[in-house]
């Protein structure tokens, strides 16, 4: 029986069946949309064990549960990402920080993903997605817009530090200018780290982050449901207040037919819309003074490269999510 912190653990049924985490990998963990709240964990340590720290996270609104463990042995990393899983399940993304070759065949193991610092380059990303397959998400910190602009192949960018934070002493941050930069040039949804909480997140919001990552926010207080909660409230607050300055309706509408079809319903973000019969990706981002170059579209749990908006037209019952990216290319 494996011990993280101060807790014993009893291995899962599936862990006992495979004997070690290294045989018969699982599928891929169903994941959300896009990542709004990620917590980084083990790269210090917080007043409860990490797997408790983990799953109290995730009950406050966390949606992906990074492990970072510098300097740690692969075999320490490996025990406690399985705890965390053990703990939060299918409720959360687990990521494995690290260097392909070490952190991928972890994730694999737990249907996670990986998490690779900002040296790892076309070379390393296409190492961790030969391991995880296609469906795994892979993640890359960042801290310029020239590393934003070549991170092809993942999934999303980690970008900080953006204020002065614990974790980087005396190292000068990116401000929000800088964050702002590196958004621009992004062509993955980025979030935001580095001393961000639930009084300042709705700052990192409003120069384009899609969400962001949390340490000393969550880990260094005494109550990390609590903690998380209230982040998690001001993060979807912010992302909802931008969501509505950029949709905002125009006073024209499009005229298809001299007898209109009635309207479709779909999802976007969560909320029940209409749209025109007919109209496409392109269509609906136009009516909300939108351009294709400043939107991420998933659409029905896939992400739509740009060059398809014009000619994907939407349906009744489509459920959209729409990442503002700023001036993403």
């Amino acid at each position: 029986m494996a011990t993280v912190g101060s807790h014993a653990l009893a291995p899962s049924p599936d862990a006992r069946e495979r004997g070690n985490l290294g045989a018969a990998p699982p599928a891929v963990i169903p994941r959300p949309a896009h990542l709004k709240l990620m917590l980084i964990l083990g790269s210090r340590p917080g007043r409860v064990s990490l797997p408790d720290l983990a799953e109290a996270a995730v009950a406050g609104g966390v949606d992906a549960i990074q492990v970072r463990m510098p300097g740690a042995a692969p075999e320490r990393v490996r025990e406690v990402a399985a705890a965390v899983r053990e703990r939060i399940g299918e409720r959360a993304a687990l990521l494995v920080n690290g260097d392909p070759a070490t952190a991928a065949p972890i994730a694999a193991a737990l249907g996670g993903g990986v998490h690779l610092p900002e040296r790892a380059g076309a070379e390393a990303i296409a190492a961790a997605r030969a391991v995880l397959g296609s469906g795994a998400r892979i993640g890359r910190s960042v801290h310029s817009p020239e590393a934003a602009a070549v991170s092809d192949g993942v999934d999303y960018l980690l970008a900080g530090h953006v204020f002065s934070t614990a974790s980087h002493p005396g190292a000068p941050p990116l401000g929000l200018a800088g964050l702002a930069r590196v958004v621009t040039a992004a062509r993955r949804p980025v979030l935001a780290i580095g001393g961000i909480d639930a009084v300042n997140v709705a700052e990192v919001i409003r120069v384009g982050a899609a969400g962001v990552a949390a340490i000393g926010a969550i880990v260094d207080t005494p109550e990390p449901e609590r903690a998380a909660r209230a982040l998690r409230a001001a993060l979807d607050r912010a992302l909802e207040e931008r969501l509505e300055a950029d949709m905002e309706p125009q006073t024209t509408t499009r005229s298809w037919t001299e007898e209109p079809a009635s309207p479709l319903a779909v999802t976007v973000n969560g909320k029940l819309v209409e749209v025109a019969a007919g109209w496409t990706v392109h269509d609906f981002l136009a009516s909300k003074r939108l351009s294709d170059e400043m939107a991420l579209v998933e659409l029905n749990g896939t992400i739509l490269a740009r060059t398809a908006y014009g000619v994907t037209s939407l349906r009744e019952g489509d459920q959209l999510e729409v990442v503002h990216a700023v001036g993403g290319g």
